[in-house]
C-alpha cells in the first residue's frame, strides 16, 4: 500500500469538486497523457512532461515538478489511499478500492472544462473520508502544502489508522 499526498490549488479545483467528479486529478489542462502512457521508461516519461509543459506553460515554479506529479498519478493504484490537501490542511482521503483508469478532461472534446483534467478514476463516495478538524491536524502536509502529488511518509501510520477507524481494511 502507498499513500499519497494530492495538492490541490484553490485558484483550480477543490477537494469538494474532485469528490463531486469521483477522480483523482491535477491540472496541466494541455499536457494530454494518453498518447505517453505506453513509454515503460519512467525517466523518458518524467522529461517528456517536463519539456511540455515548459513549451506550453513557461513555468515559474520549477519545484513543482510536472512530469513526476503525473507518473505518480498515475501509478496510483488499488489499495492505495490518498490524502487530499487544500493548502496546508489535509481534507479528506480517498481510499482506492478498484482499478482506477486514467481519463483526461479538455475543452476540446468534452462539453465541460476542468483545470484539473488528468484524472483517474472512477473514485466511488464511499471510498472518501471527509477528516474531522481532530484528524486534519494530525496529518503533516508541511508548512507550504503539498506539491503535486508526492508519496506520504511522515503522517503514514496516521492516515492507517484514520482509514482503519472508518472502517477500511488497509495492507500496510
Amino acid at each position: 500500500m502507498t499513500i499519497w499526498n494530492l495538492g490541490i490549488g484553490l485558484d483550480y479545483c477543490s477537494y469538494e469538486e474532485l469528490k463531486q467528479r469521483k477522480v483523482i486529478a491535477q491540472g496541466w489542462p494541455d499536457i494530454d497523457l494518453t498518447t505517453l502512457i505506453p513509454l515503460k521508461d519512467e525517466q523518458i516519461f518524467v522529461d517528456v512532461v517536463e519539456k511540455l509543459d515548459e513549451i506550453l506553460y513557461k513555468p515559474t515554479q520549477k519545484e513543482l515538478k510536472s512530469g513526476r506529479t503525473m507518473q505518480n498519478l498515475l501509478s496510483i493504484k488499488e489499495g492505495d489511499a490518498v490524502v487530499c490537501c487544500e493548502g496546508i490542511k489535509a481534507r479528506g482521503i480517498a481510499v482506492i478500492l478498484k482499478t482506477v483508469k486514467y481519463f483526461f478532461y479538455n475543452n476540446k472534446t468534452n462539453i465541460i472544462y476542468f483545470e484539473y483534467a488528468n484524472t483517474i478514476g472512477p473514485i466511488e463516495a464511499n471510498q472518501w473520508i471527509d477528516l474531522t478538524e481532530e484528524e486534519s491536524k494530525s496529518i503533516s502536509v508541511g508548512a507550504q502544502g503539498v506539491p503535486g502529488i508526492t508519496k506520504c511518509h511522515e503522517s503514514r501510520e496516521k492516515v492507517i489508522e484514520i482509514c482503519k477507524n472508518h472502517g477500511f481494511q488497509v495492507n500496510e
